[in-house]
């Protein structure tokens, strides 16, 4: 073969001396080979079983992850959305997943391991630990430990998941239905509950008119569902009209006990979910949202 055209030598298969020694020891042509090789085998233990390495990944993913969307499996297992599909269809036609209607939204499938699927996934965990073995066979485990630690920093470093409008949103999916448990238990709704928290932040009153203009542009919703939210708490004596004012409403005792309730509460869930990310990342992130939310809404506004 002409490896005129590939001068670090990626493309060279050949063994020992036939090898320049400048290229033997570069770091990128020897993970290079190992990967081609390692493609290799793992393509062809899971071929002897009928199976693809893209059946091990999407598998693998539902079994950790639970039931997802093609959206969200398609990030979960590293495969192009278009690719996805045809794997799905393989694996729905041989029982190993189910494919459904989202209820919440029934232009989209959500995908689900069946019984089946667990029990392959069992049998490929096995064929993909031998070649493991087979790769790894001249290390230790110290050894075999130490190389994944350190391929995993490089791949980290060099495909780090940079943030998107998809990835915003899945983290708040993924947290919502948490809350909305929370609310129903204290017969709340989102939107009431979202106006109730503002009036907490506010010392506990607010301007009326004011507080539907705050709901309005945060929630990107119409005056009649806002003024709706505000006259229902009303209605359920969580807020009150301000005695000597027409204008202004305050919380109650109650609409307060429950404001505590229910935040101590999500606090919990919320506790759980961040408890180990360092504060200098949750404040990077918190500055990123935030302006990525005020350039949203500076642009939803037309002022840029």
């Amino acid at each position: 073969m002409d490896n005129s055209a590939d001068p670090a030598g990626t493309s060279d298969s050949s063994p020992g001396e036939l090898t320049p020694a400048r290229l033997r020891s570069l770091p990128s042509r020897l993970l290079t080979h190992t990967a081609t090789h390692a493609e290799r085998l793992v393509n062809q233990r899971l071929a002897d079983v009928d199976a693809r390495k893209w059946h091990y990944a999407v598998l693998a993913a539902l079994q950790e992850s639970g039931p997802a969307s093609q959206a969200v499996l398609s990030r979960r297992a590293g495969l192009f959305h278009s690719d996805l599909v045809g794997v799905i269809n393989e694996l729905a036609d041989r029982g190993y997943v189910d494919r459904a209607p989202d209820t919440a939204d029934r232009r989209r499938n959500v995908i689900t391991i069946t019984t089946q699927g667990r029990r392959h996934l069992r049998r490929l965990d096995k064929v993909v630990a031998a070649v493991q073995d087979d790769l790894l066979a001249p290390l230790t485990e110290p050894e075999r430990d130490q190389l994944s630690r350190m391929l995993t920093r490089l791949l980290d470093y060099h495909m780090g998941t940079p943030l998107s409008p998809q990835i915003i949103g899945e983290a708040e999916s993924a947290d919502k239905p948490q809350l909305d448990g929370i609310l129903a238990r204290g017969g709340l709704t989102f939107h009431q509950w979202v106006a109730l928290s503002m009036t907490t932040a506010s010392g506990g009153t607010i301007d009326r008119c004011d507080l539907m203009d705050r709901i309005t542009s945060g929630l990107k919703i119409d005056q009649e569902t806002a003024t709706a939210a505000i006259a229902q708490l009303i209605e359920a004596r969580l807020l009150r009209v301000r005695a000597g004012t027409e204008s202004e409403v305050e919380l109650t005792a109650s609409g307060r006990s429950l404001h505590q309730k229910v935040r101590a509460e999500n606090d919990e869930i919320l506790a759980k979910v961040y408890w180990d990310l360092p504060a200098e990342d949750l404040a990077t992130a918190a500055r990123v949202l935030t302006t990525v939310t005020d350039r949203a809404n500076e642009l939803a506004d037309g002022t840029k």
